[in-house]
């Protein structure tokens, strides 16, 4: 029997609520446009320590709590239609600080009434937002 199985960019991504907001970053290849934190896993790379690896990268986040999957999101994307799949979990941490990283332009906390006049990279930005927002309360509040 023969098989035509599909092939997938992975990205991970950290959902991260403090006091009610949650971090989203506007992308430096698409101004006014924002995304949260995280990134693709490497070729032969374990999917723990490429999480871990694109916080710190990302938002120089060292320590912190790997909580539940928000969400999974298949999309094409590009010229080449190229799958990808993004794995959508919240984080929990104590840090405060956060350094960005010359892929992003800004950083800005946001309430889940903010999200409707947010721009995303993803077009299903704003519902994986809503999704952590949701599955926060349920799990933490």
């Amino acid at each position: 029997m023969q098989t035509n199985f599909e092939y997938f960019m992975i990205s991970q991504v950290g959902i991260w609520i403090r006091d009610g907001k949650m971090l989203l970053l506007e992308d430096a290849a698409h101004p006014g446009k924002y995304v949260i934190p995280g990134g693709r896993i490497d070729k032969g790379e374990d999917s723990q320590k490429a999480f871990r690896r694109e916080m710190k990268e990302e938002v120089n986040l060292d320590a912190f709590e790997v909580g539940p999957i928000v969400d999974v999101r298949v999309w094409y994307s590009g010229e080449k239609q190229t799958p990808y799949c993004a794995i959508v979990r919240l984080i929990r941490t104590e840090t405060e600080q956060i350094t960005l990283s010359a892929e992003h332009l800004s950083a800005r906390w946001v309430n889940e009434d903010e999200l409707s006049e947010i721009l995303f990279v993803w077009e299903f930005g704003e519902d994986i937002c809503r999704a952590g927002f949701k599955v926060f309360r349920n799990q933490y509040v």
